[in-house]
């Protein structure tokens, strides 16, 4: 039996827009997240929307090609005002942010609620 496809749910948090990836983001999944991400740009269109809060806790790993979309969405809200941050990464994900740098750009949370109160300033 093939696993159901990774995809990336959306839930709004008031001027925050929280994404849970429901799987890993590895290289092998990035090209069946292209509806997935469509809808992460269409939702980012309501400019009431300032904040993203990415949930890994569904997720082990996450690839390059994901590391650039990340880039994308976060030259997109910064334009606004508004920040990133990444919550509930596994050990694996958080060397790839240490190693990427982009845990500098990006801040790492233990929960939810800490990484849409950062975001929030």
């Amino acid at each position: 039996m093939t696993p159901p496809a990774t995809r990336l749910d959306l839930v709004r948090d008031g001027d925050t827009l929280v994404v849970v990836p429901s799987g890993d983001l590895n290289e092998s999944v990035y090209d069946l997240l292209g509806g997935s991400m469509a809808e992460v740009l269409t939702a980012l269109e309501d400019q009431t929307i300032r904040h993203v809060v990415w949930d890994f806790h569904l997720t082990r790993t996450l690839g390059s090609s994901v590391l650039a979309f990340f880039v994308k969405i976060w030259k997109r809200i910064s334009q606004r005002g508004g920040r990133m941050a990444m919550c509930r990464v596994s050990a694996y994900e958080r060397e790839i942010f240490a190693t990427t740098r982009l845990d500098q750009l990006w801040p790492l949370f233990d929960s939810r609620d800490d990484a849409v109160r950062s975001v929030r300033g």
